[in-house]
């Protein structure tokens, strides 16, 4: 593949694409981090470390129960399954989900999905402004400049948005689906199973883990590229 280079005083056209490269990768990085990490809320391990945790116990299920039934709705959210696979899902008592919470369900699937789809085309738009970084002159700099800037921009919005959601779930958690879901839709009796497996416990770790996780590795990214920005300044000194 040839990479388009430009020489040194390239005209106006040129530099605003440089710019526009680089502070798209900046404004990249807090979403793409953000999104990918959301593979690993809903993995199984995740499933597990929540619960190894503790949390409040449920009615109608053990521990063990509860385990199983969560780990198998995650596996809704995977792709080729649809609302029967849930429907379908039963124990001693009956049907596992209600319609109201089938019906919920269908809606966190849409909304997943079109995540999965936002992280992709992100992603790809990252990938493109780097490489289109990486094969101009003093790009590799600006590349990792730019990345260094969105991981201190990372840093400081998921540092506020953790710290208002350690200090106000609550509103925090009504907000998100207020502007997710329609209506009352999402809002669920304690004896429901959705209620049951997944209590506000449950989402309270969950937010937090989902800062802290996309934060550390913010902190990473901007170390390395500090690294970066100083080995190729010690080469070019040499």
């Amino acid at each position: 593949m040839r990479i388009m280079t430009h020489p040194e005083g390239s005209p106006a056209e040129y530099r605003r694409l440089d710019s526009l490269a680089k502070a798209g990768i900046t404004l990249l990085v807090p979403p793409l981090l953000l999104l990918s990490n959301l593979y690993l809320l809903i993995s199984p391990a995740f499933m597990n470390f929540q619960y190894a945790l503790g949390l409040p116990p449920a009615e109608r299920f053990t521990t063990e129960e509860r385990v199983y039934w969560a780990k198998a709705t995650l596996e809704y959210l995977r792709p080729g399954r649809d609302v029967s696979y849930l429907a379908a899902m039963e124990d001693e008592q009956g049907a596992i989900y209600t319609q109201r919470e089938l019906s919920h369900m269908v809606d966190v699937k849409v909304l997943v999905d079109r995540t999965f789809l936002a992280h992709a085309v992100l992603l790809v738009l990252a990938l493109i402004s780097a490489v289109y970084l990486w094969g101009q002159p003093l790009g590799r700099l600006g590349l990792a400049r730019a990345l260094s800037g969105g991981s201190s921009l990372t840093i400081a919005l998921f540092g506020l948005l953790g710290l208002f959601v350690a200090v106000a779930f609550t509103i925090f958690f009504d907000a998100f689906h207020r502007v997710f879901f329609v209506g009352d839709t999402w809002i669920f009796r304690i004896t429901d199973t959705l209620i049951q497996l997944f209590p506000p416990a449950f989402w309270y770790n969950a937010a937090v883990a989902w800062a802290v996780l996309t934060m550390a590795e913010a902190a990473v990214i901007w170390l390395l590229t500090r690294m970066w920005v100083r080995g190729m300044r010690v080469r070019e000194e040499a």
